[in-house]
């Protein structure tokens, strides 16, 4: 007795085209537009987060955007009219605000954060894969990655460590990587430091990245510190991009 088996495969690929032909205009568009309402949904979220973190219960460091206007602590005034920011946007020896002020103001911190996740986590699941492509994801990237840029506050200094070690090797020609910071108290970034009685610890190739980046921005000033910290944010933008699209990439390729 002979068994007949039939075997039905499926076209994955046909099917799936079939459907995104099947799509009405219609429905197409509405899908569109429902992405372009949640990159919104996501760049007001973190808006609201760039209101916060200025704000003087958190006690961050400033970025020193405010060197160029007020406009950088537009989102705080515009949110929370008459708040006090922290003083290190206006003060190179900011006084640390009282434990009871940090504690009324974490919950809006935190309230923040949920928010930016919600956000993330509905487009992850209400967002058509259909309609997702190299483009979308490119231009969403850039977009949040540059209003992050524009936040006017560094959640921490190690920003100015890097430019420190960067600016021993570039301008007073020492070895960050066996130099205390000490040795260049004078220069602009020491009163910005934490770690101030240790040499470099990211390594040579880091300084040799800093190091560049720092010589790329002496045009601007050997005493302006800005520049160095738009490099440096620009960059990390330019890296986040980058490893954006190679994953990208790689599920093309696993699917």
């Amino acid at each position: 007795m002979q068994t007949k088996r039939n075997v039905v495969q499926f076209d994955t690929g046909r099917d799936i085209e079939d459907e995104d032909l099947a799509a009405s205009p219609g429905a197409r568009t509405r899908q569109k537009l429902l992405l372009v309402v949640l990159l919104v949904v996501m760049l007001s979220t973190l808006l609201f987060l760039d209101a916060i973190l200025p704000l003087a219960g958190f006690w961050f460091h400033t970025a020193l955007l405010t060197q160029t206007g007020s406009w950088a602590l537009l989102p705080t005034h515009i949110f929370f009219p008459g708040w006090a920011v922290t003083s290190s946007v206006s003060s190179l020896t900011p006084t640390p605000p009282s434990i009871a002020l940090s504690w009324l103001q974490i919950p809006l911190l935190i309230m923040s954060m949920l928010l930016v996740f919600l956000a993330y986590a509905f487009a992850l699941h209400r967002v058509p894969l259909s309609i997702i492509n190299y483009r979308s994801i490119l231009y969403s990237t850039l977009l949040l990655g540059l209003l992050c840029i524009l936040v006017p506050v560094v959640t921490s200094s190690d920003i100015y460590s890097y430019i420190s070690y960067a600016r021993m090797g570039v301008i007073y020609h020492l070895n960050p990587l066996t130099t205390l910071p000490t040795a260049i108290n004078n220069d602009p970034t020491f009163v910005h430091l934490y770690w101030s009685s240790q040499p470099s610890a990211y390594g040579p190739t880091w300084v040799a990245i800093s190091s560049l980046l720092q010589w790329l921005t002496l045009p601007f000033g050997r005493q302006s510190l800005l520049p160095m910290v738009l490099a440096l944010r620009f960059s990390g933008l330019l890296a986040h991009v980058c490893s954006t699209l190679l994953i990208w990439s790689i599920t093309g390729q696993l699917q």
